[in-house]
């Protein structure tokens, strides 16, 4: 188990550098042209895909590979719009 987490840590703080650094060097950028909200959910979008993707090695029922990607993706995307909310 402790093993699973480190990679899974390890997979997701890889998977966030493409997301943060539109951050450090976009964030004005995507303010002017797609708006805040537009930048969240562009944000939030390649958070999806890449930390579905980063993870889903971690996943080892056959039948929970299939819908992980999806319930990571409504998780996130849920914790996200609350997120935006507030």
């Amino acid at each position: 188990m402790s093993r699973s987490q480190f990679e899974g840590g390890l997979r997701f703080g890889a998977a966030s550098l493409p997301v943060y650094a539109t951050l450090a060097f976009g964030e004005r950028w995507m303010y002017q042209y797609v708006g805040l909200l537009g930048a969240y959910g562009v944000r939030t979008l390649l958070f999806i895909l890449s930390g579905g993707f980063a993870l889903k090695p971690l996943v080892v029922a056959r039948r929970a590979k299939r819908t992980s990607w999806l319930w990571f993706g409504l998780a996130f995307f849920v914790y996200a719009a609350s997120w935006m909310a507030s």
